[in-house]
């Protein structure tokens, strides 16, 4: 299946989601401390992945589910404009709360811890996902993931060992090893 870079970004961007929700499940990725938010109604699961980012079950959750989709709607091109979009302003609105000092917008009414390392992943997140999205944005990105992939194609063929085949190798002189 040949796929479009907006579908690409969506199936890129729907694994990572996933995968930082995955992350925030694992108990060696994720230290527990003591609950450091005490307007924090959800406290099962609560702790930090990788010692950055604050997390909770319902907030790896929404990840988890948001990387779903994003996984489900690079099928189509339709669907993964639409959740790039969506994504992007999920991430933004999730970025703003967790800058506010009141505390029911930075843990989104005690459920998600949004502040802390939150904050740039999903600004980051809103940054990207609203930036691949647009006609502008997939025209600057062309030239530069069409020469990515190319200088890639090229250190892989340099750096690949050459084939050894070794019916051919007697001919040559060499012995065959197995």
């Amino acid at each position: 299946m040949q796929r479009n870079n907006e579908q690409k970004w969506a199936l890129g961007l729907g694994i990572a989601v996933a995968g930082i929700g995955l992350m925030g499940l694992i108990p060696g990725l994720t230290k527990r401390r003591k609950l450091r938010y005490a307007d924090l109604k959800m406290k099962a699961g609560h702790g930090d992945i990788a010692g950055v980012v604050p997390t909770n079950l319902t907030l790896n959750v929404a990840r988890i589910g948001l990387g779903t989709c994003g996984v489900m709607a690079a099928q189509d091109e339709k669907a993964s404009r639409l959740f790039l979009r969506s994504l992007g302003g999920i991430c933004t609105l999730f970025g703003v709360m967790g800058l506010m000092p009141q505390a029911q917008a930075r843990n989104f009414f005690g459920m998600m811890p949004l502040n802390g390392g939150n904050v740039p992943l999903h600004l980051g997140g809103a940054l990207a996902t609203t930036f691949v999205s647009t006609e502008f944005g997939r025209q600057m990105l062309k030239p530069l993931v069409t020469k990515a992939v190319d200088r890639a194609g090229d250190l892989i063929r340099s750096t690949s060992p050459q084939r050894f085949d070794p019916l051919t190798a007697e001919a040559h002189g060499e012995t065959p090893t197995i």
